[in-house]
């Protein structure tokens, strides 16, 4: 009898999937509930890192059925957007967080029994508590409330009827101001979580089209420029501003993804600061100018694009922060020629600053 009622749940599931593989409906509106720790990784956080952590996410999501060219290409993910609440279970040091970001979500199997998804979200981030040198000094990792906040989140969403889902995801979140204000050594936050979405709306087919195979053109020059802020440490509250010139050829390679190289210079009045009190001296203007050449990669999505880029540096006086550099960021179209820019310059897991600017696509 057991197992002829679990073949009965089985087979209705693998119904209820089946129905759902030919369409979908508009929305889909979920709550999860979650359970984690503050990743400790700095020796002078475990102070404040001890305890564990609740988290609670509400989120709302519309899927793609192929309205533009690039849902097709990336297997029609979904858009939507996540209200998180953290209760970090320390509300003399860190207090609560919340976030507020839009996020990608992408089927990585075919089976509609059970759907592996990888969730990608960049937004705001709240923490009710920052560093203080009198009334908070233990908290030597945020220095800022208002932060960058970035999730990933790799789940499996399995349906119970033809609206209704179950899902279970480990999910890593972290919060950091970019160093706009020190200190920012940044929150990283590892959690499991599980919860319920349920489908809204009129039910869809996905427009399927034959895409014309892409056709390779010439690499073109480009010039890109930007500016940030950022502090020295938590004793100079002063701001300085950074900026930043790249010239370099860039290459589409497919409907998806281009392919570039850049020299890049670099000038940060916040360097010279810091290198001061580590007793080196350098002079304003050439000798604070850092130069390097890195190569990058666009993830194209429509209008918008991904950039991830690994430099090395011809020229810095900074040897502690060392040659390497890596820049994260993002390109939105304006017109043919012309991008709004925005992106973060870290070396390796540490961040510098966060610049905005634009790129120029150079004519024949």
């Amino acid at each position: 009898m057991f197992q002829k009622t679990i073949f009965i749940l089985l087979f209705q599931l693998y119904l209820f999937a089946s129905l759902g593989a030919q369409e979908k409906h508009n929305y889909q509106l979920g709550v999860n509930s979650g359970y984690g720790f503050i990743i400790t990784h700095s020796p002078g956080m475990r102070y404040i890192t001890a305890q564990h952590l609740e988290k609670f996410d509400a989120y709302f999501e519309k899927n793609t059925f192929g309205s533009a060219a690039w849902h097709q290409r990336y297997g029609f993910p979904q858009m939507g957007v996540s209200l998180t609440y953290f209760k970090l279970n320390n509300p003399n040091h860190l207090g609560n967080g919340f976030s507020l970001a839009p996020y990608l979500k992408f089927q990585l199997n075919k089976s509609q029994l059970f759907q592996l998804k990888l969730r990608t979200a960049l937004g705001l981030g709240y923490l009710s508590q920052k560093f203080h040198p009198q009334e908070n000094f233990k908290n030597n990792a945020i220095g800022s409330h208002l932060n960058l906040f970035f999730s990933v989140c790799l789940g499996l969403d399995i349906p119970i009827n033809k609206r209704l889902f179950f899902n279970i995801s480990t999910n890593f979140s972290h919060f950091s101001n970019t160093s706009f204000s020190k200190p920012n050594l940044g929150i990283n936050i590892a959690s499991i979580e599980g919860g319920v979405a349920y489908s809204l709306g009129q039910k869809k087919d996905k427009k399927l089209i034959e895409e014309k195979a892409f056709i390779r053109k010439k690499g073109y020059w480009q010039v890109t420029s930007s500016i940030g802020i950022n502090e020295v440490d938590q004793t100079n509250r002063k701001k300085y501003i950074a900026t930043a010139l790249s010239f370099g050829r860039e290459k589409r390679l497919n409907y998806k993804s281009s392919l570039g190289g850049a020299f890049d210079l670099f000038y940060n009045a916040a360097q010279r600061v810091a290198l001061q009190r580590k007793e080196i001296e350098v002079k304003p203007g050439w000798e604070n100018l850092q130069s390097g050449f890195s190569i990058y990669h666009v993830l194209h999505f429509g209008n918008f694009g991904v950039l991830t880029q690994a430099g090395y540096y011809f020229k810095t006086k900074d040897k502690e922060l060392g040659n390497f550099y890596h820049i994260v960021g993002g390109r939105v179209k304006i017109n043919r020629q012309l991008h709004g820019f925005f992106a973060l310059k870290t070396h390796f897991a540490r961040a510098e600053y966060l610049s905005i600017g634009i790129n120029y696509h150079l004519k024949k």
